[in-house]
């Protein structure tokens, strides 16, 4: 909104960080946004190992939040392993690359046939994220973000209209964890580490 800053000194994005460090989860809605603001909003909430989940209307509000909690919670009983992996990179004093760690999270998971409840609309997996976004969720202030190059036109989810009166809505299904996943529980425990 071209505002300089918030007069009482808040900064959304400082706020995120803080919340991440404490392992807070954000999960962030929106109604109609898009392009350059629907990746600030995937931004924040993925650097704290959250999701962006975006809405026609409000009618669907009730089952992302129950839906979300309920990811949440069954991803939780993993994050011990995450965090000792996290842990090993730290001690030995490597970068933690979160691509890399994720990729390794997810096969270890794999193998060891972990399960997750994940949010679904239309029985597709919810909290799909931008590469701005991504490269978004890097920065540290709310005028780093707003300064971040755009990058080519955003493409608006053809689909996001036929979810409009919740009747082909939000379910919580049971399945492997996914990349996506163990890419969000690599985040929250780096920032909860660091």
């Amino acid at each position: 909104d071209k505002f300089p800053q918030c007069p009482a000194g808040h900064d959304p994005v400082c706020i995120a960080s803080k919340m991440a460090k404490k392992g807070i989860v954000l999960y962030s809605v929106g109604c109609g946004l898009s392009g350059y603001v629907m990746d600030f909003f995937m931004a924040i909430a993925f650097l704290t190992g959250g999701q962006y989940v975006p809405l026609s209307n409000a009618s669907n509000l009730r089952e992302v939040i129950i839906g979300g909690a309920n990811e949440e919670v069954s991803l939780e009983k993993w994050m011990a392993e995450v965090d000792e992996e996290v842990q090993k990179d730290l001690e030995a004093g490597k970068e933690i690359d979160e691509e890399e760690l994720s990729r390794r999270m997810h096969e270890k998971m794999k193998l060891k046939g972990a399960r997750a409840k994940q949010l679904t609309r239309n029985n597709k997996q919810v909290g799909e994220i931008t590469r701005r976004a991504k490269m978004m969720s890097k920065l540290r202030t709310l005028p780093e973000m707003r300064d971040f190059p755009a990058e080519g036109a955003y493409v608006p989810d053809p689909n996001i209209d036929s979810y409009r009166g919740g009747t082909a809505g939000f379910d919580i299904d049971e399945g492997e964890i996914t990349r996506e996943q163990a890419e969000r529980m690599v985040v929250k425990s780096k920032a909860r580490m660091t």
